[in-house]
């Protein structure tokens, strides 16, 4: 009797432990799988609502050819597009964040309000941080300016570049605002510049470390600013409207528009506007977007060591894109997108600081004077392959490639003449592929490459090209 009782504990505890066990691996294989694990649904004193913790950890590995140091408060890490000066760069192996995603955590939260006819009107809120899980610091373009201001020498410790992310604790995205179900959605507070927007969904290739596109806010949607990349002050509207009677299979009209007051350091100067207006299917779509910015501050190195400089320009861009599925496996996608750089509407901003930073001169500078401008043009074409779409075997593996081309002209006065000692005429080609391998909805794998060449006068004591290539892990939860 006794063995008997043992044996039944044995084997209860044996049944216990495997209903456990089975519990968890259920638990963790809805983990893996799920669109949004860390999404609650609840009622909220009778109004129906959600919140959704989210985020993304990119890590990898990768060398340099001809780069600085990486610096840990940027968004990304060896910035392949970047001009590196030829004697203070040198070949680099180093572990990099955000190679396909920028690192960020963030929360979406609605809630019903109440019904208007058909109409549910909510409330909305988004919260995001963007940060490097390796040196773990928010990330903070103004700061690693900073850090390089001073001599020559001084300039060039380690990677540095302006950003539309300064140390804000929500340094990705800020805003509330209403949605109306098929009316649209409003946002007011700090949001993404509808060029963006564009980008995301049309660069051939979305990698942010690896795409001339990604790792640049200048020309990956800013309007030709990288500040304005993310717009403080903003109010926002987005709607996707579908067209039943187009005989397409997920027809519809997309509209966006965005208006800011001030620039992105306060409301006294600036202001500025974006609309963005495209159709899509599974078959095709097209986008075209607009922007103008009046003041729009740009951050640069400074010459004061501990101190920061900038500009003020006011610009104006134009985006269209297009892609094309002509198979099911085959994605291709391209477009041009021009911006202006105008001398701003004022010529001197008396600031004192920004970003929490000392301005060198107590003022913004300005480096057109009425009349001068500088124009900019890119050119980029792509495509992706999903492997798994012919062969299931090879499910979740991707294949991306595209070529970038970036030209500066020179500076031109009001009556056509160049601008005296503006020296900035000059071009980037850069070649990018990026092999990516989904293992479930939470984990991938990747590897790439991009190679990026300089000419013109604007490159002449820089390194005259740059290669990277890296591997790497991505987490999204």
């Amino acid at each position: 009797m006794q063995h008997n009782k043992k044996l039944i504990s044995i084997i209860s505890l044996i049944l216990t432990s495997s209903l456990t066990a089975h519990a968890e691996i259920n638990a963790l294989d809805g983990f893996l799988n799920a669109d949004a694990p860390l999404k609650k649904d609840f009622n909220f004193a009778g109004h129906d609502s959600s919140v959704q913790l989210y985020g993304i950890l990119d890590i990898g590995y990768g060398h340099a050819t001809h780069a600085l140091p990486i610096n840990d408060n940027l968004p990304q890490g060896f910035y392949p597009g970047l001009r590196q000066r030829s004697t203070y760069s040198s070949s680099q192996n180093d572990w990099f964040s955000g190679g396909l995603s920028q690192n960020r955590i963030g929360i979406k939260a609605d809630t019903s309000l109440f019904d208007l006819g058909n109409t549910k009107v909510k409330a909305v809120l988004n919260l995001e941080t963007g940060f490097n899980p390796l040196g773990f610091e928010l990330y903070n373009g103004a700061k690693s300016l900073v850090q390089n201001s001073g001599s020559t020498i001084q300039k060039n410790q380690s990677i540095s570049n302006e950003s539309s992310q300064n140390g804000q604790f929500f340094n990705r995205l800020a805003n509330v605002g209403l949605s109306f179900d098929q009316y649209g959605t409003a946002t007011f507070g700090l949001n993404t510049n509808t060029l963006k927007d564009i980008i995301s969904n049309y660069d051939p290739v979305n990698a942010d470390n690896f795409s001339a596109l990604g790792q640049s806010g200048t020309i990956g949607g800013s309007g030709g600013v990288s500040e304005n990349q993310r717009l403080q002050n903003s109010l926002k509207y987005t709607n996707s409207i579908a067209i039943p009677s187009i005989p397409l299979d997920g027809a519809k009209l997309n509209v966006g528009a965005l208006y800011q007051w001030g620039n992105d350091i306060n409301l006294n100067y600036g202001y500025g506007y974006a609309t963005q207006l495209g159709f899509e299917s599974k078959l095709f779509g097209i986008q075209a977007g607009y922007n103008r910015f009046e003041d729009a501050v740009s951050a640069q190195n400074s010459g004061t060591q501990g101190e920061i400089s900038a500009y003020a320009y006011n610009t104006q861009a134009w985006l269209f894109a297009a892609r094309v599925n002509p198979l099911p496996e085959l994605k291709i996608s391209g477009g041009w997108e021009q911006f202006t750089r105008n001398a701003p509407t004022d010529q001197s901003i008396p600031y004192g600081t920004i970003f929490g930073f000392t301005l060198d001169s107590g003022a913004i500078a300005t480096k057109f004077t009425a009349g001068q401008k500088q124009q900019y043009n890119i050119f980029f074409l792509g495509a992706g392959y999903d492997f798994g779409v012919v062969f299931p075997q090879l499910s979740g593996l991707k294949l991306q490639a595209g070529y970038y081309d970036y030209i500066s002209e020179k500076a031109y006065n009001s009556d056509g003449s160049v601008v005296s000692g503006s020296g900035q005429q000059g071009r980037t080609g850069t070649w990018t592929t990026v092999l990516d391998y989904q293992i479930n909805k939470r984990f991938d794998i990747y590897a790439a490459a991009t190679d990026s060449h300089f000419t013109g006068p604007y490159y002449a004591t820089y390194n005259p090209d740059q290669l990277l290539i890296g591997t790497g892990i991505r987490f999204k939860m």
